[in-house]
């Protein structure tokens, strides 16, 4: 019964409506992240400021990307489009600072003398800043792949759907005229390189933020030292274990995701061409 209602045609939602995280996302991100009061804007912050910058890049790219490179096929389900959404809705918060500017100055004259500290901080920003970028190019290249395949079959698929009937007795060599076995650059080696490239994104995005990350546990810590109230003093799990590692959590939820999309659709093409190499793996090349 419930697998019958789950499956309804009513739940079903068509895939070029993924341009909505990206329109939505990005409006939404700059106006959280532009009139937070809790944003620091300042030199030493440097790293936090490109990765607000890159992720605008990115939510930019992929909507023109859906707009002008895409071509949909099949529908989505109804459950994983709102899970899109909150998905996008939260992503803001994680780049924000967890404390006020005046806050952050005593914090940095504390750390001011540090030069560890401060050459840690600068290889971040240049790692995290080149892993974001050649990730985002990768992405654009493998998703103009995915498109020219599917572009080269479009033609052939609107003229198989006016009949239902054949159809459904000719599925099986319709699948094989709307896809092909994409190939070139990352998909010699796995199946979804789009969905590396994402994940490359992402841990990007927590490489450059980890140092604001640790200043503000520094900060957490110090209020807490001279709290004398139990509520101050064990304040929450968010405050203490979630929130300075929001953006840790935030690559594993991504990767996680990714992760089980990947399996299926490796597991798709292995059942769909029974010529598909062996040697190519789902998501990490010759590892899985």
């Amino acid at each position: 019964m419930w697998k019958s209602f789950l499956d309804h045609p009513w739940l079903k939602i068509r895939k070029d409506y993924f341009t909505t995280f990206y329109s939505l996302g990005f409006m939404w991100s700059v106006m959280i992240l532009s009139y937070s009061n809790h944003l620091v804007v300042s030199r030493t912050h440097r790293s936090q400021i490109a990765a607000i910058y890159l992720l605008y890049l990115h939510l930019c790219r992929r909507y023109l990307e859906c707009r002008f490179v895409h071509v949909w096929n099949g529908t989505m389900h109804l459950a994983g489009y709102v899970l899109g959404l909150l998905h996008y809705f939260l992503l803001p918060f994680v780049f924000l600072s967890n404390y006020d500017e005046d806050d952050s100055v005593n914090i940095l004259r504390t750390n001011s003398n540090s030069s560890s500290s401060s050459s840690s901080n600068t290889l971040a920003l240049v790692i995290g800043i080149v892993l974001n970028v050649v990730a985002q190019y990768y992405q654009h290249v493998h998703h103009c792949i995915l498109a020219r395949y599917r572009n080269h079959h479009h033609k052939s698929r609107n003229v198989k759907q006016r009949t239902e009937a054949a159809e459904q007795e000719e599925r099986h060599h319709k699948i094989e005229s709307l896809y092909t076995i994409p190939s070139g650059c990352w998909f010699d080696y796995i199946s979804c390189p789009h969905y590396l490239a994402e994940i490359l994104i992402y841990l990007s995005f927590a490489i450059l933020l980890h140092p604001i990350m640790r200043e503000n546990e520094l900060q957490q810590r110090q209020e807490d030292a001279t709290s004398s109230t139990c509520y101050r003093k064990y304040l929450c799990f968010w405050c203490e274990v979630v929130r300075p590692w929001r953006h840790v959590i935030l690559v594993c939820w991504v990767f996680t995701n990714l992760a089980v999309s990947a399996r299926a659709s490796h597991a798709w093409y292995k059942r769909t061409f029974p010529s598909y190499p062996k040697h190519k793996k789902a998501l990490l090349p010759w590892l899985w």
